[in-house]
């Protein structure tokens, strides 16, 4: 490898694009080919996503994955436990079975 391409590939823009329109966070590497570098930048990102815990409920035989952030409270009854969550409608309740 030259001099001149390891210096290209010390040098990377960072630019952080805030769009409030989004239904979810987005990171986009853009690159001119998977080097070393790049990769190693995916998994620290990825590291970073995964490292929030998910905890897994049921309704019915659907599972869900969700972060505690995501859950407004619990409730107990006769039969478990329930998560309350609030998605995508402010007045929308779901409840799920953990």
């Amino acid at each position: 490898m030259t001099e001149e391409k390891r210096e290209r590939e010390k040098v990377m823009k960072i630019k952080i694009e805030i769009d409030e329109g989004l239904p979810e966070d987005e990171v986009l590497i853009r690159c001119r080919g998977l080097t070393e570098q790049i990769s190693d930048v995916q998994k620290a990102v990825s590291e970073v996503i995964n490292t929030s815990q998910k905890f897994v409920f049921y309704r019915g035989n659907t599972e869900y994955y969700l972060t505690l952030d995501e859950i407004l409270f619990f409730e107990t009854d006769s039969d478990g436990i329930n998560a309350h969550t609030r998605q995508y409608l402010p007045d929308k309740i779901q409840t799920l079975r953990a």
